[in-house]
């Protein structure tokens, strides 16, 4: 039996098994003073710590992607408001559809725009059962975001941002959901179509008039479109 192994039996009676494997390699000289040690090397992972620097750098982008976009939005309405005031300084051309309606009288153009807006509140309900019945994974904003189209002027380019998210949450539901496997229109285009009639209808003059219109029938038509979407989401979901 060598030197090892007495060391080794050693350190096993005093209980000292699991250090078996490092005591050995350190050399002791005759005075008992230790030569030449060797330490085992230990490495230490900071999981937590890299955890929460990774969260702290997707927060500080998402933050400055959300005042980017909230920017934007802003200095879109600025100039939108603007163009679609400016004209009115001019009293030689007042044809647009905003004019029209106050021509009538104040009580009857009162009437038109709170029927107007009644009609708004009951299409923002469409939407927002729409992104309601997708599932949340596949929605791209939030059901209740849809009521900033009230939010006026910041609604002119709100819109937008609304009908985009919309169609694209439409889209991204159909890869889970069969019930949408025939739909191939998720409201895009008519969505954009009315938001720029809209802004176009303040143009004071006959284009004005008929983007007026023709929002209008654009905002019907996204409108029955949605509502046929949410028929066959609702299905899917009374049959879950």
């Amino acid at each position: 039996m060598n030197k090892h192994q007495h060391t080794t039996r050693g350190i096993k009676h005093w209980g000292l098994s699991g250090y078996a494997s490092i005591l050995p390699r350190i050399k002791f000289g005759i005075t008992g003073q230790e030569s030449s040690p060797q330490s085992p090397t230990i490495s230490y992972c900071h999981p937590l710590a890299v955890r929460l620097k990774n969260e702290y750098n997707i927060k500080k982008r998402n933050d400055m992607k959300t005042t980017l976009n909230f920017l934007i939005r802003i200095i879109l309405t600025g100039l939108l408001v603007a163009w679609a005031v400016m004209p009115y300084f001019d009293n030689s051309t007042n044809d647009s559809v905003i004019n029209e309606i106050f021509r009538i009288g104040i009580l009857p153009s009162i009437l038109i725009i709170g029927a107007f807006f009644i009609m708004v509140g009951f299409y923002c309900r469409t939407l927002q059962r729409c992104l309601t019945l997708i599932k949340p994974e596949n929605r791209k904003t939030k059901p209740t975001s849809v009521w900033y189209m009230f939010a006026v002027p910041f609604n002119f380019v709100e819109d937008f941002f609304i009908v985009v998210n919309v169609a694209n949450s439409i889209e991204e539901e159909k890869k889970s959901n069969a019930k949408l496997k025939n739909v191939s229109d998720f409201g895009m285009i008519s969505g954009i179509g009315w938001s720029i009639a809209q802004v176009l209808s303040f143009v004071p003059n006959i284009v004005g008039q008929i983007a007026g219109i023709l929002g209008m029938i654009l905002v019907i038509y996204h409108w029955t479109q949605i509502a046929k979407i949410n028929k066959l989401l609702a299905d899917n979901v009374l049959k879950q």
